[in-house]
């Protein structure tokens, strides 16, 4: 990893000259050195607090991890509903990241749907989107693995089985479905749902491919043909997309490294009681799962050549240099502030770093402000957030450092 050099900037400055016993007076004007830079940092004034400012060691292979990493290489194979609809952009929590066993197939489908993915599951990644309307649509993409073809088609079938009726973590109460088709597609097992009065059509579909399960849960106003259809252009993009991914024998799950570049170990840990399992290393389109910008991500990465992200305490990119880096951090800057961010005090030591905050309407009180910084070390950007200032600066801080250390 390149690490920034840091450097000192010289200013002449009047100088008291003793000649013969008798001070003398030098006037002029004081000079900027020609190599100094306003925004390069000073570490002297950086204030990390109590986080750790120096990289781990080397994390080595995954072992019972493995599957999890997998999970997260599967994320640049999988299809995000912005490259179906682009109206949709607004990400959830609750319905993206890893799945790391079967019961944790309910961050996807809801019960009793889980139980059916019960067939020697190995990984999964899914990813949910919505227009932010008030006439929702919305896709919910999963692609899930496991041991064998076998395994997927019996997984399949199950699931598909048990969506004769669903419920959600909202309503537990059953909701009878009916079997309905999808464009295209006419091996692929569904079922729908809604689509009277107020309630906008949904549609669940399960796809065996290989050793792959893949599933969709599309929400359409325009009732369940449009949903099915839904369904069909995510297929679309989805099945050439993952027959490009080389999936990990699953003897092999537990050589994989956990931090293949270094990135990882460089990146400010969660705490020690916070270990999610969406938490690693991630390509540049895996990433763009968790933004609630994902076009306009996608198109600042391409141009700045990110390779590698990774989500920690923080959040790091690596671009293919500095100036790329650079174009990261401004965009990332912008969508916030698009998103009611304003500017907030810069991090001490770190001019060349972003900082922004989101206050609350004065008629949510209660509601704690959020703050935001972005920054760069060479070709590394870091993202971090916090309910407090003081909290941001030293998270920003210790990146820093930690990004420099040799």
């Amino acid at each position: 990893m390149t690490v920034r050099k840091l450097r000192s900037a010289a200013l002449t400055v009047t100088a008291a000259l003793l000649l013969g016993g008798c001070a003398s007076t030098v006037s002029g004007t004081a000079l900027r050195h020609p190599d100094f830079d306003p925004q390069a940092a000073n570490p002297a004034l950086l204030q990390p607090g109590n986080y750790p400012t120096t990289p781990r060691p080397a994390l080595g292979p995954a072992g019972a991890s493995g599957h999890l990493v997998e999970a997260r290489r599967m994320a640049d194979y999988t299809v995000l509903p912005f490259q179906v609809d682009p109206a949709l952009v607004k990400s959830s929590g609750m319905g993206v990241g890893v799945i790391k066993d079967a019961a944790a197939v309910v961050k996807a489908f809801p019960a009793p749907i889980p139980a059916g993915a019960d067939h020697n599951f190995v990984a999964g990644f899914t990813t949910l989107a919505d227009n932010q309307g008030k006439q929702q649509r919305s896709i919910q993409n999963a692609v899930l693995r496991f041991a064998s073809p076998e395994d997927a088609e019996a997984a399949a079938a199950d699931m598909h089985a048990r969506s004769a009726a669903v419920s959600n973590i909202f309503d537990e109460t059953p909701r009878p479905t009916q079997p309905t088709g999808v464009p295209r597609y006419p091996d692929t097992r569904a079922v729908t749902w809604g689509g009277g009065g107020q309630e906008n059509a949904k549609v669940l579909a399960f796809t065996p491919r290989g050793p792959f399960v893949l599933g969709q849960l599309t929400i359409s106003v325009g009732g369940t043909e449009a949903a099915a259809e839904t369904v069909a252009a995510t297929l679309d993009q989805q099945i050439p997309l993952l027959d490009r991914f080389a999936p990990t024998p699953v003897a092999d799950l537990s050589g994989l490294p956990l931090d293949a570049t270094g990135l990882v170990a460089r990146t400010l840990p969660p705490p020690a009681d916070d270990r999610k399992v969406y938490q690693g290393s991630y390509g540049a389109h895996g990433i763009l799962a968790f933004s609630n910008a994902p076009a306009v991500d996608a198109r600042v990465f391409e141009q700045a050549g990110v390779t590698e992200a990774v989500i920690g305490r923080t959040t790091t990119y690596a671009a293919r240099d500095a100036d790329g880096a650079a174009s990261i951090v401004d965009q990332f800057a912008k969508t916030m502030a698009d998103n009611g961010f304003e500017s907030a005090e810069a991090v001490p030591g770190l001019p060349g770093a972003r900082c922004l905050q989101q206050l609350p309407p004065e008629k949510s009180r209660g509601t704690p402000p959020r703050f935001y910084c972005t920054g760069t070390a060479d070709e590394i950007v870091f993202e971090v957030s916090a309910g407090q200032l003081a909290d941001a600066h030293q998270m920003a801080a210790a990146q820093y450092l930690m990004l420099t250390a040799e």
